[in-house]
């Protein structure tokens, strides 16, 4: 494993003659980015596309991502703060000091671009940047940036919505960031896998278009504009998000330890929608099939709405003696289902199995009502 560490700027600039400095850069080849130096120099030499000809194709995809940046930022980055994920060489961490940032961090994990990364800001002399070596979950400083960017990274992460609700809690403006699209973009549902070429340069995941929407939306994000589009080599993804709100959008910390976080606003109004249309008007009570952690925050949601009353909540794996909410937990094998207005199935991502469940008890005895995630598709 790679050490983690900082470097941080040099007191004074490289004093060093075009020679020695073509010395210096020579020796780091290959690099990943094309950097302009001093004196027209750059980190890339003619012969390198010889070795290697794709670096023509990022050439070409870096210079058109800083254009487009610039679109997006036409004003300097004066009294901002930029935090540059997976820098590699630093090419996006020097446009955005060359442009006025007060602060600029960048991290890298690679020990090889990171050292190119820490020899560019010093030939350059721009001692507004700080490079940290190691994983973004480790390295990444406790503060807040205006300006994040996460170019051509989320498909190498361990843990991509992970990441991404971190970088939710550091960032106070915009996110930019790009993806490569390896799967079916056709597909509106979210699609995600492993990567055949896990272990090489490509990456760790492959995923979809809707996949990428809903990384973002569940860590907190807002899609503000996105582009996708087709390059040499594939599809690729582009987006500029802003952080959202997550007393109005998203219940991530109160949802760790259930299946998976979700957006808190549309379920209590589809619940309380359903239990409205079709509960309201049943004159005997209401049991409810699940005492998972869900089903607290159900009553929660509807205590309020007059109507179906709930006496007992069913489950097939729970002791008797439990109580949620006051409520007996009972087994469904044994209740009378004829004592019940109708059966309301407790869960959000589990809800079709549950509702399976109760079918295979009750069948058509008394009316079965799901709320969750597939309700429409299950009632």
């Amino acid at each position: 494993m790679c050490a983690t560490y900082v470097s941080t700027p040099q007191s004074q600039s490289m004093q060093l003659d075009k020679s020695e400095l073509l010395a210096q850069v020579s020796k780091c080849r290959l690099w990943y980015h094309n950097i302009e130096l001093i004196d027209g120099m750059r980190t890339r030499f003619e012969q390198d596309y010889e070795v290697n000809p794709v670096l023509r194709r990022i050439d070409d995809y870096t210079q058109e991502l800083v254009d487009r940046l610039e679109g997006i930022f036409p004003d300097s980055f004066s009294g901002q703060n930029v935090l540059d994920l997976g820098c590699a060489d630093g090419l996006l961490s020097v446009w955005a000091a060359r442009r006025g940032a007060s602060r600029v961090v960048g991290i890298e994990r690679n020990k090889y671009n990171f050292d190119h990364a820490v020899l560019v800001r010093d030939i350059l002399d721009l001692n507004q940047i700080e490079f940290h070596q190691g994983s973004i979950e480790k390295r990444c400083p406790q503060e807040n940036f205006d300006v994040v960017l996460c170019c051509g990274l989320l498909y190498h992460l361990l843990d991509p919505l992970g990441t991404l609700h971190l970088l939710r809690q550091r960032c106070s403006g915009q996110l930019i960031i790009t993806s490569a699209i390896d799967l079916d973009d056709d597909s509106s549902e979210p699609m995600s896998r492993l990567d055949r070429y896990a272990t090489g340069a490509h990456g760790m995941w492959s995923f979809n278009t809707a996949m990428i929407r809903q990384l973002l939306s569940t860590a907190g994000f807002s899609i503000e504009h996105e582009m996708i589009e087709t390059r040499t080599g594939g599809r690729h993804y582009f987006a500029v998000a802003a952080p959202g709100d997550f007393s109005d959008h998203h219940i991530f910390e109160e949802t760790l330890n259930q299946e998976f976080p979700i957006n808190v606003n549309r379920r209590r109004q589809l619940v309380r929608d359903i239990w409205t249309s079709k509960l309201c008007n049943i004159e005997k009570p209401v049991a409810l099939f699940g005492a998972g952690t869900h089903t607290p925050w159900l009553l929660q949601q509807i205590e309020d709405i007059e109507g179906a009353k709930v006496t007992c909540v069913l489950d097939d794996r729970v002791s008797l003696s439990q109580q949620i909410a006051g409520l007996p937990v009972r087994r469904p094998t044994e209740i009378d289902p004829t004592q019940f207005g109708a059966i309301v199935i407790s869960s959000w991502h589990q809800a079709s199995v549950i509702l399976r469940r109760a079918k295979s008890v009750f069948a058509a005895k008394v009316p079965i009502i799901s709320i969750g995630h597939d309700a429409e598709s299950e009632t």
